[in-house]
């Protein structure tokens, strides 16, 4: 009988551990405060990937603004974000004239903006306070030839205060 009770305990007790392993829930993916991140693709649909440990943000009125660079063999790439609005709220470049995102891409020597009309980019902020967090995509257009593109995919960011 005392083998039995045993036994029926191990079984439950692995019953319980394969049901929690085989969770689909997947917790929100986390970063660390000044991390940044915009996965690109150009206009043959090549990728590239900016990806930073600095990104700081600051509050100017009811906006915010983020800056992060990356360093290159070529140089350093930015990424500049300004007329995030001060809350959290999801918004587009044709909804708010004061969204816009510059790359300046170093290899290239040139600078990619989105806003309103140019480009078109969307933002996320998930988070306010003690970081600035939150996505982002757009479709950056260069300031030297309207016919060079840059389209971000994704991006995320925790900024620094």
């Amino acid at each position: 009988m005392i083998a039995r009770t045993k036994s029926n305990l191990a079984l439950a007790v692995l019953t319980v551990a394969f049901i929690a392993g085989c969770n689909t829930v997947t917790p929100p993916q986390q970063y660390n405060p000044g991390s940044f991140a915009a996965d690109f693709a150009n206009a043959d649909g090549v990728p590239s990937y900016f990806t930073a440990t600095n990104a700081l943000a600051v509050q100017v009125g009811a906006e915010y603004s983020i800056s992060a660079t990356e360093a290159t063999h070529q140089g350093t790439n930015e990424i500049d974000i300004s007329g995030i609005p001060a809350t959290v709220t999801t918004t587009t470049s044709s909804q708010s004239p004061t969204l816009n995102i510059r790359y300046y891409d170093a290899t290239t020597n040139q600078d990619f903006e989105a806003r309103s009309g140019s480009g078109f980019c969307s933002m996320t902020v998930t988070q306010t306070s003690p970081t600035l967090q939150g996505t982002f995509t757009g479709r950056l257009v260069s300031s030297g030839r309207a016919d060079s593109i840059r389209a971000i995919t994704s991006g995320n960011f925790n900024a620094s205060f």
